[in-house]
């Protein structure tokens, strides 16, 4: 199969097998030829209890990243082959899970760290039409991840958060892979290296991993983790993980992250910068800004800030429109379906269908945002859907400090009233 990619496509066109978790480790034997390692990754993909891929009867536990599944991300990094490109193909948190913003700016986060060599979010569209609002693993649709994707993938192709230096180098005899994968375990590996070497998820972290079929040399015991919270330092970044509350804090010289939880009326010090979530708000927020004039941020005249969570879908039907509503699954404890459509109300229906109808509906996320800034004057224009100015935030939602600027988001439900499109996922901060 490789040989005929390879005869058509060319030389220059790299090819892979399947993920390495379709087989494990054994894949290194299988696909001892191919160009590079594919791994996929998903956060609280679609659970079926009947028929797979029944439109109608589906659910999801709507958990979180940061929450419930870093781990499981950390572990991908046991998978590299250290004398291969890691992809990582297939990536989501898909729709309608509320916490699905987390996804972009935490995997980016780590795969720079770790010095991966490609991420594709799957998928762009669902469906031969361009999807309006969010459809199962779609990006169209869904704005609030559309919002931030360009910063996202900026971030990682320009190398703004710095790999790591110290290596980890873990060998794997052909003995090895035998035995880790004959029980077809996922948990068998991440088990054999910690009981091995005591190597953990959360090193991933402060060290480039990966293995080296083969290898004879043992790695050095790692370094001992820090507390609660990691934190890396290295020049113009700081990537702070915690655990308590459940987040995600990156300070680049161009860049800024937030992502995750936070008590309310909380300050979270983004680097120099203080984001505070604000009542009425279910303490989860997705905020990711950059430069746009090429200037690190601290001096920038231009920044794009997103400041996002979840989407939702309109009900069918519904007088006057409202979203979609995220219900219990029936008695089942943490497990959640979409409302059933009104129109499909019957016997055999438990959920209503993951691809939904326009207008999108996105979450509101009142929220305090300080910027330092030596400039004298700032306009915050909200921007459409196609990136185009609208007309910028009222004077009273931006206030002028002894070092920077304070900006209200999503903070008044009166101005929303007379300016609905200040509550935007995103917006263009000008300087001057």
């Amino acid at each position: 199969m490789r040989n005929a990619v390879r005869e058509e496509a060319g030389a220059l066109v790299p090819v892979t097998g399947s993920q390495i978790g379709f087989g494990g480790l054994l894949n290194v034997d299988a696909q001892v030829e191919m160009d590079y390692v594919d791994q996929h990754f998903y956060v609280d993909h679609y659970d079926f209890p009947d028929k797979k891929w029944d439109r109608f009867n589906w659910r999801i536990q709507d958990s979180s990243l940061l929450r419930d599944q870093l781990d499981t991300l950390l572990q991908q990094t046991f998978y590299r082959d250290l004398k291969k490109p890691f992809v990582m193909s297939e990536l989501n948190q898909p729709y309608p899970n509320r916490q699905g913003a987390e996804l972009l700016p935490v995997v980016v986060s780590l795969a720079s760290v770790q010095d991966w060599d490609g991420l594709f979010y799957y998928n762009y569209s669902n469906s031969e039409n361009w999807p309006v609002a969010p459809n199962n693993f779609a990006l169209a649709g869904d704005s609030a991840k559309l919002a931030e994707c360009g910063i996202s993938a900026s971030v990682f192709r320009q190398f703004q958060i710095p790999a790591l230096i110290p290596v980890r180098a873990i060998p794997v005899s052909s003995t090895v892979r035998v035995k880790v994968s004959g029980l077809q375990n996922e948990q068998l590996w991440p088990k054999f290296l910690y009981s091995a070497y005591g190597l953990m998820p959360q090193h991933a972290w402060l060290y480039k991993i990966g293995f080296v079929p083969d290898g004879t040399s043992e790695p050095d015991k790692p370094a001992a983790l820090p507390g609660a919270s990691q934190l890396l330092n290295s020049g113009v970044r700081e990537l702070s993980i915690s655990s308590d509350p459940h987040q995600l804090l990156m300070s680049g010289k161009y860049t800024r992250f937030f992502a995750g939880f936070s008590e309310l009326n909380s300050a979270n010090a983004i680097g120099s910068w203080s984001l505070k979530l604000l009542p009425p708000n279910r303490g989860f927020g997705v905020l990711e800004a950059i430069s746009r004039d090429g200037l690190p941020i601290e001096s920038s005249r231009r920044i794009l800030l997103a400041w996002v969570s979840s989407s939702m879908g309109t009900q069918p039907e519904s007088a006057p429109q409202r979203p979609k509503i995220l219900q219990a699954a029936g008695d089942l404890d943490n497990w959640w379906v979409l409302e059933p459509d009104s129109a499909l109300n019957r016997d055999g229906i438990t959920a209503g269908p993951r691809d939904s109808q326009g207008p999108v509906w996105l979450e509101r996320l009142p929220a305090h945002l300080s910027v330092p800034s030596s400039f004298n004057h700032i306009v915050v224009y909200p921007l459409g859907e196609q990136g185009q100015r609208l007309a910028a935030l009222d004077t009273s939602a931006v206030h002028h400090t002894d070092i920077g600027f304070d900006i209200d988001l999503h903070t008044s439900a009166s101005a929303f009233l007379n300016a609905p499109m200040a509550y935007s996922p995103w917006y263009e901060l000008v300087f001057y």
